[in-house]
């Protein structure tokens, strides 16, 4: 069977919130400070994590190319789905924006 795939483009607008509110919603995000936040307001309306938890990032860390490496942002974010995400996020100091997980994602889907 077929499962949709939505992409909210950061923080969800009146569409998203409304797709969250009636459905299991499983949720990818950037690994940066920023994309945390935004994972924090979508599992706290019922998401689950999808590939985003610690693991998934030093994974996606040993995959990124030393020249793709930006830091994560300024402002550390308590993970909302895995404790020690926040704390692998920290030593590495690396951000890892969800195109270049993008094979392991639609490795899901197939």
């Amino acid at each position: 069977m077929e499962q949709p795939v939505a992409c909210m483009s950061g923080n969800p607008a009146a569409a998203g919130m409304t797709l969250l509110a009636r459905t299991v919603v499983l949720c990818h995000g950037d690994f940066d400070w920023p994309g945390i936040a935004i994972a924090r307001r979508i599992f706290d309306r019922g998401a689950r994590p999808w590939r985003f938890v610690r693991t998934d990032y030093v994974d996606a860390v040993d995959r990124l190319p030393a020249d793709r490496r930006l830091g994560p942002g300024v402002r550390a974010q308590t993970a909302p789905c895995d404790e020690g995400l926040s704390a692998a996020m920290t030593a590495a100091d690396v951000a890892v924006h969800e195109e270049l997980t993008v094979d392991v994602l639609l490795s899901d889907l197939r």
